[in-house]
C-alpha cells in the first residue's frame, strides 16, 4: 500500500511522542540539587554606595565530591546523563563583595569555609578568557584579590543549604568605578571609525534619495554625471524598494518565486531555535525546563534541528547550478567565467557581512552598566573579533582558529563560500570535458557523500549532530572539562557540523538538479527522481526520528 510521505511523518510523529510521554526526571529530586545559578542584585550592590568602590564578581564554582552526601550522589546520578542533563556539580554565582565581606565578618572564625583547589581542570577559563580580556594579567588580579573570600561565601552557603563544599574561582567582575568601563584605545578608535562609516552610508543614501525625488518631480529631467546617476542607482530608497517588491520578469524568476518563501519560513526556524538554545547558555532559575525538552519530542525538533540549514545549502546550489545553465545556453561562456563568478560572490557579500563585522569590533553595543556577564560573553566575543576578523573577510573562520572565532554563527556564511567553490570546479571540469560529464559529476557526488561517512566514522560521532545541555566528546565519552557551555572547543562542532566538506551533499546534488530543471521542468526525466525521492523522504524521516528516539532513551 502507498504511503505518502507526509502521512508516513506523522505517523512516526505520533508513535514517537506517544513513547516518550512519561519518560520525565523526578522534579522532587531534582529540587535538592544545588540551583546552576545563584545571582545577587546587581544594581543594589553597585548602587549602594556612591563614594566606597562596590565590586559585583561572577564565581564558578566545581563542588568537591563527597560519597556519604545524599545531595552529592542525586547530582552524580544526574550529571550522568550527558545528552539530555547539565553537569550539576558546577555552578555558577553572581556575588556583591561586600555584601560578602558583611558575612564573614559577621563570624568568629570563617577559615574552614574556605577549600583548596582539588582534582578539577579549569583549563578553559585560562584559555577562552585570556583573549577576552587581552592581558591575562587583570583576571589574575580579581582572583587574587576575591577568590578567596567568594570561596568561602559560596561554601558557606553550599554548607548551610547542602552540607557540601566546592572549589571556585573569579570569572569577571565589575564595579561601579567608572574609570574601570572604559575601552581602550582600539576599541574607542573603531568605535569613531564606525560611526563615521555609518555617517557616510547614511549621507549617500539621503543624496541618492534626493537625486531619485528631484528627478522624478521635475518635469524637465535634469542631466545627472554618471557619478551621480550610480549613487542614485545605488542608494535610492525608492528605487531599492522598487526593486524589492517587484515581480519576475523571466519564466524562470517566476517559477522560483516560492524559494523566497522558503527562506523566510526556514529561516525563521533558524532563528527561534538559536534563540531558544541561547537559554542554555545564560544565567536562568529553571534549567530544568530545558533538560525536560530533551524528554519530548518537540522539544527535541525544537533545540536539534539544525539541519534545517541544510535547506540554504540546496537553494544556494539549485541557483549555482541554473545560473551556470543560463550561461550556457547564452553561449556566453570561458574558463574565465570560473573567476568573474568567485569575485562576483565575494563582492556580492562581503560589503555588508563587513560592515556587520565592523560593529562586532566595536563597544557600541555595551550596556550602560557593566554586569559581569556581559564580560564573559560579549568582551570575549568583541576582543576574538578584534584578533580574528581577517578570518572571517577571507571565509575561512570555519577553517582556523575555531575556538577563538569571531561571530561563530557565521560559519554558514565560509561554508557557503567553500561549497561553491568546490562544486565551481566540477562544473568547470564538466563543461571542459563534455564527453566525461557523467564521471566527473559522480566523482564529486562520491566525494561529498563519503567525506561525511568517513569523518563519521572514524571519530565515531553519532550518525546525527546533537547540541546538548553539556557538550560530549564522542571520543573519549567524557565531559569537556575545558568547554563548559562554550562548543567551539567540540570536537564535533569543529569537524563535523561545519567544513564545508560535510555540508556540501546537498548544495552539490541540487546544483546538479539546476543543470537539469529543463528536462526536470519538462517531465522528461521525472521519473528517474520519483523512485529515489520517495525512498529517501521515508528512510531519511525514519533515520532522523530514530536518532532522536535514540537520545531520549
Amino acid at each position: 500500500m502507498y504511503i505518502k510521505p507526509s502521512i508516513f511523518l506523522c505517523v512516526n510523529l505520533i508513535v514517537i511522542s506517544a513513547a516518550n510521554k512519561n519518560n520525565m526526571f523526578d522534579l522532587f529530586e531534582y529540587y535538592k540539587l544545588p540551583p546552576l545559578y545563584t545571582e545577587e542584585d546587581y544594581h543594589r550592590c553597585l548602587l549602594q554606595s556612591k563614594t566606597n568602590e562596590s565590586v559585583y564578581c561572577s564565581v564558578v564554582t566545581t563542588i568537591k565530591p563527597d560519597n556519604s552526601s545524599e545531595v552529592w550522589k542525586l547530582i552524580e546520578e544526574y550529571s550522568r546523563d550527558k545528552i539530555k542533563h547539565f553537569r550539576h556539580d558546577i555552578t555558577f554565582h553572581g556575588i556583591c563583595v561586600s555584601w560578602c565581606k558583611d558575612k564573614l565578618m559577621s563570624m568568629e572564625y570563617n577559615e574552614y569555609l574556605f577549600e583548596n583547589i582539588f582534582d578539577i581542570d579549569h583549563e578553559y577559563y585560562n584559555t577562552v578568557y585570556k583573549n577576552a580580556f587581552r592581558d591575562n594579567e587583570e583576571i589574575q588580579n580579581m582572583r587574587s584579590k576575591y577568590d578567596r573570600i567568594l570561596n568561602k561565601c559560596v561554601n558557606m552557603y553550599l554548607l548551610k543549604e547542602f552540607n557540601l563544599k566546592g572549589y571556585s574561582t573569579v570569572i569577571s567582575c565589575s564595579s561601579n568605578n567608572k574609570s574601570e568601563q572604559k575601552n581602550n584605545m582600539i576599541t574607542e578608535f573603531l568605535n569613531n571609525v564606525f560611526i563615521g562609516l555609518l555617517l557616510v552610508i547614511s549621507s549617500l543614501v539621503f543624496t541618492g534619495t534626493y537625486y531619485h525625488f528631484h528627478y522624478v518631480q521635475i518635469v524637465t529631467k535634469p542631466s545627472y554625471s554618471p557619478i551621480q546617476e550610480l549613487i542614485m542607482q545605488i542608494f535610492s530608497l525608492q528605487i531599492n524598494y522598487n526593486r524589492l517588491i517587484s515581480s519576475p520578469i523571466s519564466e524562470l524568476g517566476r517559477d522560483l518565486r516560492y524559494l523566497q518563501a522558503a527562506r523566510y519560513i526556514f529561516i525563521f526556524f533558524i532563528i527561534f531555535g538559536h534563540l531558544t538554545y541561547l537559554y542554555t547558555r545564560v544565567p536562568i532559575l529553571n534549567p530544568q525546563y530545558f533538560e525536560q525538552k530533551y524528554y519530548s519530542l518537540w522539544g527535541m525538533l525544537q533545540l536539534n534541528g539544525s539541519h534545517i540549514v541544510q535547506t540554504f545549502f540546496l537553494i544556494s546550489g539549485l541557483l549555482m547550478g541554473l545560473a551556470f545553465k543560463d550561461i550556457i545556453d547564452k553561449k556566453n561562456f570561458s574558463l574565465s567565467y570560473s573567476w568573474i563568478a568567485m569575485a562576483y560572490r565575494f563582492i556580492r557579500l562581503t560589503p555588508v557581512y563587513g560592515i556587520v563585522l565592523f560593529y562586532e569590533t566595536t563597544s557600541l553595543m555595551r550596556p550602560s552598566t557593566l554586569h559581569p556577564f556581559w564580560q564573559e560573553r560579549f568582551k570575549v566575543e568583541r576582543n576574538q573579533c578584534q584578533l580574528n576578523w581577517w578570518l572571517n573577510i577571507l571565509y575561512l573562520n570555519n577553517v582556523f582558529n575555531i575556538p577563538t572565532t569571531c561571530m561563530p554563527h557565521s560559519w554558514y556564511l565560509a561554508a557557503d563560500f567553500q561549497v561553491f567553490l568546490f562544486s565551481l570546479v566540477f562544473m568547470m571540469l564538466s563543461w571542459r570535458f563534455k564527453n566525461f560529464k557523467f564521471i566527473i559529476l559522480t566523482l564529486g557526488g562520491l566525494i561529498v557523500l563519503l567525506f561525511p561517512a568517513v569523518i563519521t566514522y572514524l571519530k565515531e560521532y553519532p550518525a546525527i549532530y546533537m547540541a546538548s545541555p553539556e557538550y560530549v566528546d564522542s571520543n573519549t565519552d567524557m565531559i569537556y572539562k575545558k568547554d563548559y557551555k562554550y562548543h567551539l572547543l567540540q570536537d564535533a562542532f569543529q569537524h563535523y557540523y561545519i567544513p564545508f566538506y560535510t555540508n556540501a551533499g546537498n548544495y552539490y546534488f541540487a546544483m546538479i538538479l539546476g543543470l537539469h530543471y529543463d528536462l526536470l521542468k519538462n517531465e522528461k526525466i521525472v521519473k528517474l527522481f520519483k523512485i529515489p525521492a520517495h525512498i529517501n523522504s521515508k528512510s531519511s524521516t525514519s533515520i532522523n526520528l530514530a536518532a532522536i528516539r535514540y537520545y531520549q532513551l
